[in-house]
């Protein structure tokens, strides 16, 4: 992106605005490198309002009229179905000339992603886990790959550096129950094992304290065994000192192929029973 404007990623930049309010760092100096990763979106699809600013801002007719389509009727094909972005669109069109600083007020704020703490305040109060999967395959776009914003961030972290984040509370329902006797089915969908971790380390420290554990029973698929069937040793033995009954499924294994849903469909008889 900065080759594109022809600027050092290095640079410091200072932007003022005469708006109260600004997603944008206002009047302090910043390297464009570090606004372009940490304050705007840049992997959304192009709204038809951006669109008709590149449109306005590109010196070649036929390339022009394009843009203006593409914010018409084309839209949904053209854009939405295979996730342009602007990015996207000004290596395309390189008789776009929009200047940097307009390119920047077009962009929103860079959103917070969320991820389930995988670990349970009942093993340390002062620390918490994230399982992270790093985000990284073919841009649907068809121009170039496709890394995720926050789990290619994560990633490129040295321990010891500082991470600004927030807690959000979880949604009712989504905790454990009150007392430890209390049987538990969870079903891991698209969060997967990851919360469902610090919940078994909680149901192991119960058990440390002497309580009566009800019984609990962990349902969650992956790939493979040998790829990403994640915290593989520590379920085994949280399963074999009793805490929980683990069940997996794998999508992609020769020796056991199976499908999630039949999976736990053969098991709604078991689940009844619990619950």
């Amino acid at each position: 992106m900065t080759r594109r404007f022809k600027l050092d990623p290095e640079q410091h930049i200072k932007l003022s605005s005469d708006k109260e309010a600004s997603h944008l760092p206002l009047d302090q100096p910043i390297p464009i490198k570090e606004l372009l990763a940490s304050h705007v979106e840049l992997q959304e699809p192009a709204t038809r309002t951006q669109l008709r600013e590149l449109a306005a801002h590109t010196v070649c007719p036929p390339h022009r009229v394009e843009l203006e389509q593409m914010a018409g009727e084309a839209y949904q094909e053209a854009i939405l179905k295979k996730r342009v972005t602007m990015l996207d669109l000004l290596d395309q069109y390189e008789a776009c000339e929009l200047p940097f600083v307009h390119f920047l007020a077009l962009l929103p704020a860079l959103k917070p992603r969320y991820y389930s703490i995988s670990s349970s305040p009942k093993v340390d109060e002062e620390k918490v886990s994230i399982t992270v999967a790093v985000v990284k395959g073919k841009a649907w776009s068809g121009s170039g790959e496709y890394a995720g914003v926050a789990s290619t961030y994560l990633c490129g972290l040295k321990e010891g550096e500082e991470v600004a984040c927030f807690l959000h509370e979880a949604q009712d329902g989504f905790q454990l129950p009150p007392s430890s006797d209390i049987p538990m089915i969870m079903i891991g969908p698209g969060t997967g094992i990851a919360p469902f971790r610090g919940f078994v380390q909680a149901r192991e420290v119960w058990q440390k304290e002497g309580k009566q554990l009800g019984e609990a029973h962990l349902y969650f698929g992956c790939r493979h065994p040998q790829e990403d069937d994640l915290y593989f040793d520590e379920m085994k033995l949280a399963a074999q000192n009793g805490i929980v009954h683990i069940h997996r499924a794998y999508s992609r294994y020769d020796e056991q192929k199976s499908i999630c849903s039949a999976f736990v469909e053969r098991r709604r008889r078991h689940a009844d029973r619990i619950a």
